[in-house]
């Protein structure tokens, strides 16, 4: 606790990370509103962005894990 924290993770990394989150949720939603309400062409597509965005984030957090684990020797 009374180590001070220094971040592995640069703030273009950090921020490029929330503006993928949000693709993720904005195509998640989107997506099953036009497949119930309206196109489901266009829902599909927003469901296959919703899944792509959603590997990159998971695959970004393993790769933070990775980072972390090789600096710290353990995460933090």
């Amino acid at each position: 606790m009374n180590e001070p924290y220094e971040p592995v993770e640069t703030f273009g990394r950090t921020l490029f990370s929330w503006c993928i989150g949000m693709v993720m949720v904005l195509s998640l939603i989107c997506g099953i509103g036009e497949m119930i309400l309206g196109s489901a062409v266009i829902g599909l597509g927003g469901l296959v962005i919703f899944a792509l965005t959603l590997w990159w984030t998971l695959r970004r957090f393993q790769e933070d894990y990775e980072q972390e684990i090789k600096v710290y020797g353990r995460h933090p």
